[in-house]
């Protein structure tokens, strides 16, 4: 009998290895999607794959109502133009999962449209009771018509936009980071509809585009909720056109006390009469701080952590200036006018109480020699080389709102170099990207402090913190931008408050309470410094990174609490250092070795990559079991010492729960002690990893 190879074989079989799959049509044109004659193998799979390179426009047609089984996945290179519409009717169709559009970012150009402007065109999507997500990473995805029964999450890249006339009333818009939803009244003869039930921004930014040619009103049922989970500030912006009114509603604006946004839109709350082009009106105001003076005066209350911008000619060409924005119930937010409603630097109420928000303008210089007293202050810089601003002085300057913005205007740095407090207001201080800002006046006051930036980049400028140890505020602090900071600056020893670091912190060293925050942290100088976490005791979740700069850090937990680091890289370290307390390692530490002294614990799933790990002996081996999910922690090197090791659990551990607690480059070199009843410790692979049994409950109960 011949024997066939089995290369020949897939070929007699026609098996497609390495073929395209999936949609088969290159060319521009119509195609019914449904046609089998257009997919592979007569198979509609939903994919299209990276043999797919054309440059065309295609719509793809439906009759019918259809199921996405699967979703869809666009991971072509080609520029592509598509179009999902209905075809002699309006058509409703299912989608079932996941919209990936080029999300391995291979640079495609084109767009992407679900839904037709055309009656008879259009495309209804059900989003199946569930939370959808379109990952659109490099194309702009238009949604025309009707999506309702579900959820839809916009995640990681270009702008998604929403017009039609049902938006999904009785869902919620989640949009990640860096993403941009645009409720879109421009691309047709629309006065707008009800777009969401809710809208939740995280450090993203929803866009109101009006229709040029009428008043036109977006409308969210429910809240905007503006999360602060993965930190920086999120934007809502509103757009009209032509003298046209874009009207945004929602019934709530939400958010932490420490989450920053920005409102903005061209003539944003403009009186009636003075061509009124953006809206964004609450049924629930927000919270107002100030004095509570009418429109036009200089103690008008303003709404803490939000800010604008206001077209402002001065210093040079003039530019739009951040500043302080105010609400009522008939104009909705608006930004305060820089002339009227500041009192300005020659001005500046020194020694005096008020409640007065204060504006030093482009490359004025004051002298803040006595106790004073305002609601707000806003500094700006100044479009001139050479010519900075300053606020400086003894004071101290009480800041009762805790508001302040630090600004910029290319060629110059504003400078606050005057004491601050806050009192018991949580204070925010916003300082735009540019050239950078400079504040050495100390810091006080009870309620933490924020420092952020209205842009979602962490390079470019920011704010850098002098002063040291001589800032006393207390209360959690929160680093949402670029930012750089003196030793002992942040809270710390005799200062209560966690740190959050969800931009980019650069220190030389500090001692700190709990980390926290997914952000990045690196040394602003040359040589070694040591940061030590945990003080007073405090515990710390820090899922960022560390990174190389120009030096290194020695990382220190101290305390009795516990600090994790799940961080996805740790370079830049000279070594990692669990000196009290418990030292959680989830993440990967690239380049150092760990030590574990008398009296602390050290444990987690993450990885010495290029280090060993030495325990001294009273020390402990941390197992902390999560859902029936033993964490296995990884090192490179050797590890070294008798610790004790103790078990935690927490939700279900089934009575039959084993597995590699600790797997090492080499034998362990020590002996390791079980300190938790009912489990048992074993040494597998030749020495080189510790495994752990949990003991039945019916065997511990015949033992005892």
């Amino acid at each position: 009998m011949k024997h066939t190879t089995l290369a020949a074989l897939f070929a007699a079989l026609a098996l497609p290895l390495a073929a395209h799959a999936g949609w088969l049509p290159t060319g521009g044109g119509d195609f019914y999607y449904t046609n089998t004659v257009n997919w592979t193998d007569g198979v509609i799979d939903n994919a299209y794959d990276a043999a797919f390179s054309a440059k065309a426009t295609q719509n793809l047609l439906f009759d019918a109502p259809f199921d996405f089984t699967n979703g869809l996945s666009f991971t072509h290179p080609g520029e592509i133009t598509t179009v999902f519409r209905g075809q002699g009717g309006n058509v409703a169709v299912r989608l079932l999962g996941d919209i990936e559009v080029n999300k391995s970012a291979n640079g495609s150009k084109g767009s992407l449209t679900f839904g037709s402007n055309t009656d008879g065109q259009h495309l209804d999507i059900d989003l199946g009771g569930a939370k959808r997500t379109i990952h659109n990473a490099n194309l702009d995805v238009y949604l025309r018509n009707t999506l309702f029964n579900g959820d839809l999450r916009i995640l990681n890249g270009n702008w998604a936009y929403l017009s039609g006339a049902g938006g999904i009333p009785a869902g919620t818009l989640e949009i990640a980071p860096a993403s941009t939803i645009v409720l879109d009244s421009s691309v047709r003869n629309e006065t707008g509809a009800t777009r969401a039930g809710s809208v939740r921004l995280t450090r993203s930014t929803l866009l109101a585009r009006g229709n040029p040619g009428a008043d036109s009103t977006e409308t969210i049922a429910g809240p905007i909720v503006v999360d602060g989970s993965e930190g920086g500030c999120s934007f809502i912006s509103l757009n009209g056109g032509s003298g046209h009114t874009e009207l945004l509603t929602a019934t709530a604006l939400e958010r932490e006390p420490w989450v920053p946004v920005s409102i903005s839109g061209a003539t944003l709350g403009a009186a009636d009469g003075s061509g009124v082009v953006a809206r964004f009106l609450l049924d629930t105001p927000p919270a107002l701080v100030g004095g509570g003076g009418a429109a036009g005066s200089t103690e008008i209350s303003i709404v803490p952590g939000v800010i604008g911008s206001k077209a402002y000619r001065g210093g040079g060409n003039g530019d739009y200036t951040l500043t302080f924005l105010t609400y009522d119930s008939q104009t909705g937010f608006r930004p305060l006018e820089l002339d009227t409603e500041f009192v300005q630097e020659d001005a500046f109420p020194i020694g005096q109480t008020t409640a007065a928000n204060v504006r030093v303008a482009y490359g004025a210089t004051v002298d803040v020699s006595a106790e004073t007293t305002i609601n707000a202050l806003l500094v700006q810089g100044r479009d001139a080389k050479g010519t900075n601003t300053y606020v400086n002085g003894t004071g101290p300057l009480h800041v009762t709102s805790g508001q302040v913005i630090i600004g910029y205007h290319r060629n110059s740095s504003p400078n606050v170099n005057v004491p601050l407090d806050f009192g018991s207001a949580t204070g925010f201080i916003e300082y735009p990207q540019g050239k950078g800002s400079y504040m050495n006046g100390a810091i006080s006051g009870t309620g933490g402090v924020v420092f952020y930036q209205a842009s979602t980049a962490t390079t470019g400028g920011g704010l850098t913190l002098g002063g040291g140890s001589s800032h006393t505020w207390t209360g959690d602090t929160y680093i949402l931008s670029q930012f750089a900071a003196d030793a002992n600056a942040l809270p710390g020893r005799d200062r209560l408050g966690d740190l959050y670091v969800h931009g980019m912190l650069e220190v030389d060293e500090g001692t700190y309470n709990g980390l926290n925050g997914c952000g990045i942290i690196r040394r602003r100088s040359s040589g070694s410094g040591t940061l030590s976490f945990g003080d007073n005791d405090a515990d710390g979740d820090f899922t960022g990174r560390f990174e190389q700069n120009k030096g290194k850090f020695t990382i220190r937990k101290i305390g009795a609490g516990t600090q994790r680091l799940a961080c996805s890289s740790m370079v830049g370290i000279n070594g990692l250092q669990a000196n009290e307390g418990t030292l959680i390692l989830d993440g990967t530490l690239s380049e150092s070795s760990v030590t574990v002294a008398n009296g602390a614990a050290f444990g987690g799933g993450g990885e010495v990559a290029n280090g060993g790990v030495t325990f001294a002996d009273g020390s402990t081996f941390a197992v902390q079991i999560a859902d029936n999910t033993i964490p296995c922690l990884t090192v490179s090197g050797a590890v070294i010492g008798s610790p004790a090791v103790e078990v935690s659990a927490e939700g279900r551990v089934s009575d039959d729960l084993s597995g590699c607690i600790l797997r090492a480059g080499s034998a362990l070199q020590g002996t390791f002690t079980c300190a938790t009843k009912g489990y048992t410790i074993e040494l597998r692979e030749n020495d080189t990893e510790l495994w752990l049994n949990k003991i039945p409950v019916a065997l511990l109960i015949v033992v005892k």
